[in-house]
């Protein structure tokens, strides 16, 4: 067997559309660089013929490789899982539904020539509608503002990376993952290129507005503890505005006006207190929330469940 120089990773799940087009240009891109290269398709438990195509690619094509997970893990668990197979001195990540651009590979592999170990696309363009580009964009100036790493602006999984690099992401062995994160996290020497983020191609997107708001959370609660804070200053802000208003009723009393609202605290004071009691309970339920997150993720991590099950390799060597 010889040695790959290039690997792929792509998570796919129900994206038979697409799946013969991308792996033709995917193939091509990858020959344009090596002869000695593989695809590793990892299949989250599709339900639309996806798999069949992909063992038809792995007849045609010994070079494509297939990982069958026993469920549907969700795309951070299959990339894991295409990450502890992979072999290649450098590893492409990309997803499988053509908005990544496999042409941009040969560029990528370009710039390790200039002595980089992790490349990885910046979106330069967004083929989705202005309501989700807008909530992209600002979710990723939010993760750089309150991370304690700094994290590329819109830049997401799509990347290629050299082996010493993919090594230290397979030994991290956290449960909630947000691989982009991770990636900058590692350090080494990183740079972004500019790639146009394609069109959709085959039906509607597979993560919906819960699982992108989980990933916004793994995100957000694995690389900083501002939410923390967060809930901290809620109350200093809360103990705050009380101080303030005691120290008004007592000088209302000192200098002799509190009548002036007393005759009226019965029927009109009593939307204040209710204000009042509404806003201090909402920081509270703020703060539990909070604190709810980074302890579920906790839990998570003291189970020690198995990140994902392969339920079979097809196209690796024993």
């Amino acid at each position: 067997m010889s040695k790959i120089l290039v690997s792929a990773v792509l998570p796919v799940h129900n994206e038979s559309g697409c799946l013969i087009d991308l792996n033709c240009r995917l193939i091509k891109a990858l020959e344009s660089i090596t002869k000695d290269y593989e695809v590793i398709y990892v299949n989250d438990a599709s339900t639309d013929g996806s798999m069949a195509l992909l063992l038809s690619f792995n007849q045609a094509n010994p070079h494509v490789k297939i990982i069958d997970l026993s469920r549907n893990f969700g795309q951070q668990q299959a990339i894991s899982a295409g990450l502890d197979s992979a072999g290649g001195d450098f590893v492409v990540i990309m997803d499988s539904d053509l908005q990544d651009c496999p042409e941009d590979i040969p560029v990528f592999y370009k710039k390790f020539s200039e002595g980089y170990d992790v490349v990885y696309a910046v979106r330069d363009k967004r083929k989705e509608g202005f309501i989700k580009r807008f909530f992209f964009r600002l979710f990723y100036r939010i993760l750089n503002r309150f991370s304690n790493v700094s994290q590329p602006v819109d830049a997401g999984i799509f990347s290629m990376m050299r082996r010493c690099v993919v090594d230290v992401l397979c030994h991290m062995t956290e449960r909630n993952k947000y691989m982009a994160g991770l990636r900058a996290f590692v350090g080494f020497r990183q740079i972004g290129v500019l790639s146009c983020r394609g069109a959709r191609i085959n039906g509607e997107p597979k993560n919906r507005l819960p699982c992108l708001l989980r990933l916004a959370f793994d995100a957000i609660f694995s690389f900083s503890y501002i939410p923390l804070r967060i809930g901290t200053c809620l109350g200093f802000i809360g103990a705050f505005l009380c101080f303030c208003w005691v120290t008004f009723l007592v000088s209302l009393r000192i200098l002799g006006y509190f009548h002036v609202i007393a005759d009226r605290s019965v029927v009109r004071g009593l939307p204040t207190i209710l204000i009042i009691q509404v806003i201090f309970g909402s920081f509270i339920l703020i703060s539990l929330g909070i604190i709810g997150e980074y302890i579920g993720r906790i839990y998570d991590e003291v189970k020690q469940r198995p990140y994902y099950i392969v339920k079979e390799r097809i196209g690796f060597f024993k």
